[in-house]
């Protein structure tokens, strides 16, 4: 399954993080997914509305029809159009901004535990989450970085994240927000030598 974050890319994105570490302690982990659910059963309510709408208006032009060939026109109907919305670009325009904004948010703090950011030795781990299809981006922080860099200074690499994924530049958007995160995070959490690289450092693709 193709991402839009190319190999070179990849390559682009392991190296700046691993620059990153160079001068912090903190660790940054970037994550991809291709979309954050499979949002299957509201595109299947649209797609059986439809199929009353057309069934009926069906009936209504040809001056009525019986129960079984009404039943028929309803089956034919529902599958053609479920298999239709089932097609990505069309799902997504059926999905609500809101729930589509919640669903990648709950990935991102999903995958932000599985991680095991919130589990390095100076709690100092930094996720920078995009869900693709979503056209979501979202920075989680542990504990140690919560508390010494205000979440609104995140938000204008967020922003900025956000712009670049609309874009279809998402692997600018990564190196343009690790770049931002040495600022953040280097005066607070400088680099230590005796200080062991816990999570990885390639980004990581979620499907």
């Amino acid at each position: 399954m193709k991402y839009m974050v190319n190999e070179a890319e990849q390559i682009q994105i392991k190296e700046a993080i691993e620059a990153f570490e160079k001068q912090s302690s903190a660790e940054i982990v970037t994550v991809i997914a291709k979309q954050s659910d499979g949002y299957f059963f509201i595109p299947l309510l649209y797609a059986a509305a439809g199929a009353l709408g057309i069934s009926w208006a069906a009936q209504f032009f040809t001056g009525g029809m019986g129960a079984q060939e009404l039943a028929i026109w309803q089956i034919l109907s529902f599958v053609l159009l479920a298999l239709c919305v089932q097609i990505r670009p069309v799902k997504m325009a059926l999905i609500p901004a809101t729930i589509k904004k919640k669903r990648a948010a709950a990935a991102a703090k999903s995958h932000f535990f599985s991680l095991g950011l919130h589990a390095t030795n100076n709690r100092a781990g930094v996720m920078l989450f995009v869900s693709e299809a979503e056209k979501y981006v979202e920075i989680l922080t542990d504990v140690a970085v919560a508390q010494k860099i205000d979440n609104a200074l995140w938000e204008e690499a967020v922003q900025n994240f956000i712009m670049r994924v609309k874009e279809g530049n998402i692997a600018q958007g990564y190196l343009e927000t690790i770049q931002k995160a040495v600022t953040l995070l280097a005066e607070h959490f400088p680099h230590a030598k005796a200080e062991s690289d816990e999570l990885p450092n390639h980004l990581i693709l979620v499907e």
